[in-house]
């Protein structure tokens, strides 16, 4: 039986979901690796605090440690983390943070490390990130859940959206172009190409 983890300190839990030996089957598949199961309102509070600062914690790691790891953390297929999203009894403006927090990844990590390849064509060359990145949206379970108010509109009791522009000459972030608008405040990608 899998060891189930209740707590960790924040350094403890950034090597939980990322200081992983990139792998096939992913190291979460195995049916001994420990589960992760601590409280949501940590879980707001340690996504919040590592993505609002992304790189002065990610950096140690490689591209595909950090596909890996957002995979793990962002999946529910993998994690139970994101739900941690929807729990009403954690304040809406912390939940609220956690979600813009996202914009410093996509500009930090992704923008940075991502490579100039566009993940629907399965390109060859690609850095493992590319897939995070290009699967962020798709992979969160945030999008069918309209009933939550960070989804609602704010005529319908919802809070207001502040969606962000940035610019991005990368054609991997462009190609998430995709999530503008989406409700989760996520940012618009303006296209510069050099």
């Amino acid at each position: 039986m899998a060891e189930e983890i209740k707590f960790l300190g924040f350094e403890d839990w950034v090597r939980h979901m990322f200081d992983h030996e990139a792998s096939e089957p992913k190291w979460y598949f195995e049916p001994e690796a420990p589960v992760w199961i601590g409280p949501p309102d940590l879980n707001v509070e340690y996504i919040t605090r590592l993505f609002e600062d992304p790189v002065s914690v990610l950096s140690k790691y490689s591209d595909a440690q950090l596909n890996q790891g957002f995979w793990f953390l962002v999946s529910n297929g993998a994690s139970d983390c994101m739900f941690a999203l929807m729990e009403e009894s954690i304040p809406i403006e912390k939940r609220l943070r956690c979600v813009k927090s996202f914009v410093s990844v996509f500009e930090k990590i992704f923008a940075a490390r991502c490579s100039p390849h566009l993940s629907h064509l399965d390109e060859p060359g690609a850095s493992p990130l590319n897939l995070a990145c290009y699967m962020w949206w798709d992979i969160i379970p945030l999008r069918w859940q309209p009933e939550y108010s960070f989804r609602k509109p704010p005529e319908r009791g919802g809070v207001e959206r502040n969606d962000r522009d940035f610019e991005s000459s990368s054609p991997s972030l462009v190609e998430r172009v995709h999530f503008t608008g989406s409700a989760t405040g996520t940012p618009r990608i303006r296209q510069r190409w050099n």
